[in-house]
């Protein structure tokens, strides 16, 4: 069930960038580009979320490249590792990290605060930003680029009812790709989970200069 999942979650990302929006995706050879290029990039999609220190809107983000990653701070594997490969990544950029914003969206903002995640992705990198909101504004900026989330399906408890709210250690399956936002706003790139930090690195390399 979990790959069935996996794979509708891939599925919907591209479905999202090809059949809704209408770009054009170009996976590059070896010598070309290690992610996935969106040309011409794909139109700002406005929000309004939560830092720690107050509301922050798309625009706010203008003016750097953002690497945008939906996951969650108690996800025991995709997300610390995903963070993990960021955290490389801003560092091998040196004086040109300043240009780059990471940026973790929870897909579980029941338990994720602003707090949380600010404590969360500071462990990683003291520049990271977290965003948290209500669960439909969270919701409507996944469907935005095609991400899936869900509770993972778990054997009941003796004394669970339907109905009742999910257990705080819950698990979430959920899209593990990290979008690439230009100094605009606009989807330019998709990195799948498979990449290395240097791979990513080498692409934004290449990004910042155009």
């Amino acid at each position: 069930m979990r790959i069935r999942r996996i794979l509708i979650a891939l599925a919907a990302v591209n479905a999202v960038l090809i059949a809704a929006l209408g770009f054009t995706l170009m996976r590059a050879g070896a010598n070309e580009w290690n992610g996935t290029l969106i040309d011409p990039p794909m139109t700002e999609q406005p929000f309004e979320l939560l830092s720690a220190d107050g509301p922050v809107t798309s625009r706010d983000l203008h003016g750097r490249w953002t690497l945008l990653f939906f996951g969650y701070t108690r996800c025991p594997d995709a997300c610390p590792l995903t963070l993990q490969k960021l955290h490389r990544v801003h560092e091998a950029l040196g004086d040109r990290a300043k240009d780059v914003q990471v940026t973790l969206v929870t897909v579980d903002p029941t338990h994720d605060t602003p707090e949380i995640l600010a404590d969360y992705v500071g462990r990683f990198d003291s520049s990271f930003l977290g965003l948290s909101a209500d669960a439909p504004a969270i919701e409507a900026l996944a469907k935005t680029y095609g991400v899936h989330h869900a509770e993972k399906a778990r054997a009941a408890a003796p004394d669970e009812h339907a109905g009742h709210t999910p257990p705080a250690n819950a698990l979430i399956d959920h899209t593990t790709h990290v979008f690439v936002l230009d100094r605009e706003g606009r989807l330019a790139m998709l990195w799948g989970p498979e990449l290395t930090a240097e791979q990513m690195t080498s692409d934004l390399r290449r990004l910042l200069r155009r």
